[in-house]
């Protein structure tokens, strides 16, 4: 079996129908969100009108970030090299959004990021998350660590929460932990202390397939 093939055969496994009808509609939803896709349209709007070469480059990258969430809307896991391709793309939005006033410094020890696996769409969330809820300026931007290693990812920033609250449910959080717990024995890890905020996503590693032994 393919890793992908794999962690979907385990899931089956793992949960039952009602758990399954319940997280993925969340899920999806949580990637897709309304108010991202027109905050982002308008933001294209501007381009057009002052830089169309830019506004072309714009438009490229996010339709590869929608490509992605459609292409893997139905899958449970994908490799962490995939993953961290749509963050850049989705990294390169966020900037042309908001200038230099969110920074994310990625740190890769990774032995081979095609064979770990996370879930679609959930390192974009963390991010999503930080900027969504914490304040940055280009003199003062927020510095957003993503730290990936064979064993786990982590995203951390430093807590600054913006003078105007922001609504939110904690869905796409909550659900990220529902789905980890039907694909692994390792929970996803929250902290808030010391004024950091840092979120551990544990890895999923295909395992290697077992051979019987025959004898003649």
């Amino acid at each position: 079996l393919t890793g992908t093939q794999f962690f979907e055969t385990q899931q089956r496994l793992l949960r039952t129908e009602k758990e399954r009808t319940g997280a993925e509609p969340r899920h999806l939803k949580a990637q897709i969100d309304p108010h991202f896709l027109f905050n982002n349209l308008n933001v294209l709007d501007a381009l057009i009108q002052r830089n169309p070469e830019q506004a072309s480059a714009y438009l490229h990258r996010f339709a590869a970030l929608y490509r992605y969430l459609i292409r893997h809307k139905d899958d449970d896991v994908v490799p962490l090299a995939d993953e961290l391709s749509f963050v850049s793309d989705y990294n390169y939005l966020i900037r042309q959004r908001f200038g230099r006033a969110y920074e994310v410094l990625t740190h890769l020890h990774v032995t081979d990021a095609l064979t770990v696996f996370v879930l679609p769409g959930s390192i974009q969330t963390l991010i999503e998350n930080a900027v969504k809820h914490n304040g940055g300026s280009e003199t003062d931007p927020l510095l957003i660590e993503l730290i990936a290693t064979d064993d786990a990812v982590t995203v951390a920033n430093e807590l600054r929460p913006k003078l105007t609250v922001v609504e939110s449910t904690g869905t796409g959080l909550k659900n990220l932990q529902t789905r980890y717990r039907l694909l692994s024995d390792r929970d996803v890890v929250v902290e808030s202390a010391s004024g950091q905020f840092r979120v551990t996503l544990p890895v999923l590693k295909q395992e290697k397939p077992q051979f019987a032994t025959y004898r003649q």
